[in-house]
């Protein structure tokens, strides 16, 4: 399962600032009860261009929006979010460009003081930015009739590299002008599963919406958009993409402390329409390393890469060796699109002299593909 580290990065001046804010509203709510709170996900990806596979992995705008909220006037306070617990479709991964710049711990961090602009925190890893967002509070979780009364809360996303088991990092910073507080949320997608634990807010407030994209939205600030548009990539083998997501919510003190009981709720299931395509299998460059000299009746083993570039899984691939006095094949079963294989065929050599062998890749119903090497053979 995923998981998220969070720290909160909130120092004394954002603490002041939020108090001086909104001082008529921070009162202290009751401690530790759910309010019978309810909640709701939604989930887009939408594909950056052209089309989307069954079997291929295209780039995708991938969006998904979570809110919690109480009934009014019933309740009078939400209770706040501790960790969003998603279950999104397996057909999503997360993929860093090896050539993206990672944003260090110690530009953006668990331990550094991110209480900054979003300008500010964007200008400590410029070339790292992978995504946005937006986030609505409930100040010191008091309800309210038409909704989160903290509105203005704005999130980057920044590419944190690979896990030491090389699982993708990110890092995600959110900010609100109007608390003058940033809060710091790092963590992987694996196996479908993305937790994001959310740190004590000033006043323990509590989240109402909460929404992430990737590569995001230009507006208004266009470097607050992703730099990468591939990180974020999508199948649709069946035709739809299933998901759910959980919260985990409680009440504590400023060091983290819970004030009371945690309660657990769900949002209804999700079921997202998608339409793939089945698409072709179609085989790159051949590519063939082996000796360049053999003797006659004797055999040379060569390796044989190959990708398939096409949409589709290539099935019953077979790797011959043909030419004057030359023979060899072997099979390479299946390849799955955008992958490579190198598949070893030992070849015998009859006669001597100078043989110019084919080396043929083929399978079930794929155009065939050849390249050609010159062996001396004594």
């Amino acid at each position: 399962m995923g998981s998220i580290k969070v720290e909160q990065a909130c120092g004394p001046r954002a603490v002041i600032g939020l108090a001086l804010a909104f001082a008529l509203l921070m009162l202290p709510g009751p401690v530790a009860q759910a309010s019978d709170e309810s909640a709701t996900s939604s989930l887009s990806m939408t594909p950056i261009s052209g089309t989307l596979f069954r079997e291929l992995a295209k780039p995708v705008d991938w969006e998904v929006e979570v809110e919690v909220k109480a009934p009014y006037p019933q309740s009078n306070t939400v209770t706040p979010v501790k960790e969003i617990r998603a279950s999104l479709p397996r057909e999503l991964s997360f993929n860093p460009d090896p050539r993206m710049k990672v944003c260090p711990d110690n530009a953006i961090g668990p331990d550094r003081n991110l209480s900054v602009t979003p300008d500010a925190a964007l200008a400590l890893c410029p070339d790292s930015v992978i995504g946005n967002g937006t986030a609505e509070h409930y100040i010191s979780h008091a309800n309210s009739p038409s909704g989160p009364n903290l509105t203005d809360g704005v999130i980057v996303i920044f590419n944190g590299g690979r896990t030491a088991a090389g699982l993708p990092r990110i890092k995600i910073y959110g900010y609100s002008g109007g608390a003058n507080t940033g809060i710091y949320m790092e963590g992987v997608l694996e196996d479908g599963q993305l937790d994001v634990s959310i740190p004590v807010l000033p006043f323990d407030s509590a989240t109402g919406r909460f929404h992430l994209e990737i590569p995001g939205s230009s507006e208004p600030h266009e470097n607050r958009r992703g730099q990468d548009p591939a990180y974020a990539r999508a199948t649709c083998p069946d035709g739809q993409w299933d998901g759910q997501v959980g919260f985990l919510l409680g009440t504590r003190d400023t060091a983290g402390d819970p004030l009371g009981p945690e309660s657990k709720i769900s949002a209804p299931p999700l079921s997202v329409a998608c339409e793939g395509l089945a698409g072709k299998a179609r085989v790159g460059r051949v590519r063939v390393k082996g000796p360049g000299k053999v003797k006659r009746g004797g055999k040379g083993t060569y390796r044989v890469t190959v990708t398939n570039v096409g949409t589709a899984t290539a099935t019953g691939l077979k790797v011959s060796a043909s030419g004057k006095g030359v023979k060899g094949a072997a099979r390479a079963g299946k390849l799955r699109p955008g992958k490579t294989k190198t598949i070893k065929v030992k070849v015998k050599f009859r006669r001597s002299g100078t043989s110019r062998v084919k080396f043929r890749v083929g399978g079930k119903g794929l155009k065939p593909r050849s390249t050609f090497r010159k062996i001396r053979v004594s």
